[in-house]
């Protein structure tokens, strides 16, 4: 009976006893320091190269921007009146 798989040997559920999950982990790190402002994935989510895992507070920077853009204004101007 047990080779037909005939009652009462047969069983609905399927069993493993040596199961095994593989995977991969990545350490990742910002290029720039900062505080993490939003995070739009979530835990266990697939992602792919290219996705956005965290987005930084970008305010420092573009004031540090802001005030590059000026200067760069003020000299150029300083360098017009010098000619």
């Amino acid at each position: 009976m047990y080779a037909w798989q005939l009652p009462p040997f047969a069983s609905p559920i399927e069993s493993t006893e040596n199961a095994q999950v593989k995977g991969q982990t990545t350490l990742i790190g910002p290029q720039l320091s900062g505080y993490v402002y939003e995070v739009p994935v979530q835990d266990f989510q697939f992602v792919k190269a290219g996705d956005l895992l965290v987005r930084l507070d970008d305010r420092i920077y573009r004031q540090r921007l802001d005030q590059a853009i000026a200067q760069l204004a003020v000299q150029k101007a300083s360098l017009a009146n010098n000619l």
